[in-house]
C-alpha cells in the first residue's frame, strides 16, 4: 500500500515541491502503490524507480513524466497522457494501457533505450509504426496486440533488439515486423502475424 506521506506530499504540494523532495532524498524509493492518482497534473513529475504497482493513473497527465524504472504493474493507464514521457526500464505488466498515436508523426510507442517491459497492452499508431525500437534498446513485448499502424507494428532498426512472445501482430498497413539496419529482433512463442 503506498506511504501516504509520499501521496500526500505529491498531490497537497504539486510536482514542483516533489521534484526538489526527490533531489533531496535520493536514496528514498518512493511508494505510491494502489494510490488514486487519477486525473492529476504530473507533467516534468521525477518518478523515477517509484512504485506505482496498482495505482489508478486513468486521465492523469504524464506529459515529460520520468518514470526510468518506475514499477507500474498493475496501473491503470487508461486515457493517460505519456506524451515524451521517459519509460526506460519501466516495468509495465497487466497495465490497463492501450496507446493510440494520433498525430505529430510518432510511434506509438519508441523504445531509444533501455529494456521496457511491456505486456498485455493494446498499441496503434495513426501516423507510424506501433513499436519503434532503435539504439540497442531491448524491450521485452508480451501478450500485446500492436494493430492499425500507419506503417510496420513493430519496427526494429539501428541496433535495436528486444524480444516479443505471444503478441497479436495484425491489419497493419506494411509488415507485421519490420527489421532494418543491423536490428535484432527474437520473436518466439506464438506470434500472430494476421
Amino acid at each position: 500500500m503506498a506511504n501516504r506521506e509520499h501521496v500526500d506530499m505529491l498531490l497537497r504540494d504539486g510536482v514542483a515541491v516533489w521534484n526538489r523532495w526527490r533531489v533531496d532524498n535520493p536514496n528514498v524509493q518512493p511508494d505510491l502503490s494502489g494510490a488514486d492518482l487519477s486525473g492529476v497534473h504530473l507533467s516534468g513529475a521525477n518518478l523515477i524507480g517509484t512504485d506505482l504497482s496498482g495505482a489508478n493513473l486513468s486521465n492523469a497527465n504524464l506529459y515529460h513524466a520520468r518514470l526510468y524504472l518506475a514499477n507500474l504493474r498493475r496501473a491503470d493507464l487508461s486515457r493517460v497522457s505519456l506524451k515524451a514521457a521517459d519509460l526506460t526500464d519501466a516495468y509495465l505488466v497487466k497495465a490497463n494501457l492501450t496507446l493510440c498515436q494520433t498525430g505529430g508523426g510518432g510511434d506509438g510507442v519508441n523504445i531509444a533505450a533501455g529494456r521496457l517491459d511491456l505486456e498485455d497492452c493494446d498499441i496503434s499508431s495513426q501516423s507510424r509504426h506501433g513499436v519503434g525500437i532503435h539504439n540497442g534498446a531491448e524491450p521485452r513485448v508480451r501478450r500485446c496486440r500492436i494493430h492499425d499502424n500507419k506503417k510496420s507494428g513493430i519496427y526494429v532498426f539501428d541496433q535495436g533488439q528486444g524480444l516479443f512472445e505471444d503478441c497479436d501482430i495484425a491489419a497493419n498497413t506494411y509488415a507485421g515486423v519490420a527489421v532494418r539496419t543491423s536490428g535484432t529482433p527474437s520473436i518466439k512463442s506464438d506470434i500472430c502475424l494476421c
